[in-house]
């Protein structure tokens, strides 16, 4: 979390608008997170299905349910991103730096 401070705190002196920080961190954490559902999905659905296979009764995995996910998961990180965001560009950021 420090250093999430440090480089808003050094962008917003050297002139960046709280926008473009905010678009930074999000492309950042957005590329992160489909990393992870490309990677994660598959080994999720392979392991529910296995575990499934278990009942008499089974149900259908569907493809919607991942997507909601991913959607939900987006979403809280995107509105974390922004409280971060306005908290550090609200400071003075020569007092965030000398702080930390």
């Amino acid at each position: 979390m420090l250093l999430h401070y440090l480089k808003i705190a050094f962008r917003k002196i050297n002139g960046a608008t709280t926008q473009n920080i905010l678009s930074m961190l999000f492309n950042n954490y957005s590329l992160l997170i489909f990393v992870g559902a490309v990677i994660v999905y598959p080994i999720a659905y392979y392991i529910m299905n296995r575990w499934l296979q278990n009942y008499g009764k089974q149900t259908a995995i569907n493809w919607w349910i991942y997507l909601v996910i991913l959607l939900s998961l987006g979403i809280i990180i995107l509105l974390t991103i922004i409280g971060q965001v306005y908290k550090t560009s609200n400071k003075n950021p020569a007092e965030v730096v000398k702080k930390e």
